[in-house]
């Protein structure tokens, strides 16, 4: 069972919509709390979301930056809302703060990008260097946040970037590993990303004019936005299974799959790797990386990882991974 320490993280966001959904109902219900709906009082409001969520952002979140960041989001999509549940004639005060929030969104946004900026050129230096590009991007993050749910996102958010952009500067035997097993040729794994980039690609203009005229220009440009971040993931990707591979390395088997985090296991760990040819359903204690078809390797796990027992490949050469995995296992019992 986790303790109330790991929920504390989440604290914020909590109180967050406790707060939006309070003050809602206060705001529109009339009830002994607000007087019968005489006492809806704006100031009350303002209280909560300027003093009430920075205490809980920084009370919860070690990193102070970090919590700085989360409490003037927070008090920026509070002052949205406040517009929004706060009826007009009794807006006083949040009607003058209310612009504030486009500064504050504004503020944050550019922080954000100048920190991404130094981190992708911490990683171009990296990645010219010929060192790991998983590790460039772990050190780079490690400088930026140490809370592991915003580094995995941002981890994942910077390969992404960094395949777009730097992806001539990264070879697969720069990642870490003795042996590398490749997948991007696995049932066409890679021609169907392809074939999804062309159609994306070919789709976004047409879809873009027809939504503009036959619905609204604004539904026109935020599904234009979603289906362009779509585009941008499937190049990444493509780029990705060419270039991130499967390793063996001290002992450990590492699974990278395209842009996913990578799971490493120890060979120790390993009680079976096998062919495989059937379907895999999804399974909380199974963990599946394949693209096309199905895996054609199955590995089961003496100890389980997390929640995970047994893990599915599908990769190019079965064969010489089974292999490689049972030379290693029978030079360990050897010693």
């Amino acid at each position: 069972m986790k303790s109330i320490a790991q929920y504390k993280p989440y604290a914020p966001l909590a109180v967050m919509l406790l707060l939006a959904f309070s003050w809602a109902f206060n705001f529109h219900v009339p009830s002994p709390l607000n007087d019968a709906g005489l006492a809806q009082l704006e100031w009350l409001y303002l209280l909560d979301i300027l003093l009430v969520l920075p205490a809980i952002c920084f009370w919860a979140i070690g990193d102070k930056r970090t919590a700085t960041l989360k409490a003037l989001t927070y008090i920026a999509l509070m002052l949205l809302i406040g517009s929004l549940i706060i009826p007009s004639e009794q807006q006083v005060l949040i009607s003058q703060l209310s612009p504030l929030r486009y500064v504050v969104l504004a503020a944050i946004l550019a922080i954000e990008l100048f920190s991404i900026a130094l981190v992708i050129l911490a990683v171009k230096s990296a990645l010219n260097a010929a060192s790991d590009p998983d590790d460039a991007l772990a050190n780079a993050i490690a400088k930026l946040t140490h809370y592991q749910p915003l580094a995995t996102l941002l981890s994942f958010d910077l390969r992404l970037w960094s395949y777009l952009l730097c992806h001539n500067s990264i070879q697969p035997q720069y990642y870490r590993g003795q042996q590398h097993f490749s997948y991007h040729n696995k049932d066409g794994c890679r021609d169907n990303t392809l074939g999804f980039i062309v159609i994306i690609a070919f789709e976004l203009p047409l879809v873009h004019l027809l939504l503009h005229f036959l619905w609204s220009p604004l539904a026109a440009n935020i599904i234009s936005g979603l289906t362009l971040l779509s585009l941008l993931f499937f190049i990444a990707e493509y780029r990705a299974l060419a270039k991130r591979p499967i390793s063996i390395d001290n002992q450990q088997l590492i699974i990278r799959y395209g842009l996913y985090p990578s799971l490493s296991i120890d060979i120790a760990n390993i009680a079976s790797i096998t062919p495989n040819s059937q379907f895999i359903p999804r399974s909380k204690h199974a963990k599946r990386y394949n693209l096309s078809g199905t895996p054609n390797l199955a590995i089961e796990l003496k100890q389980p990882i997390g929640d995970t027992r047994q893990v599915y490949l599908g990769i190019d050469q079965p064969e010489r991974l089974i292999h490689a995995i049972a030379c290693l296992q029978a030079n360990g019992a050897q010693n």
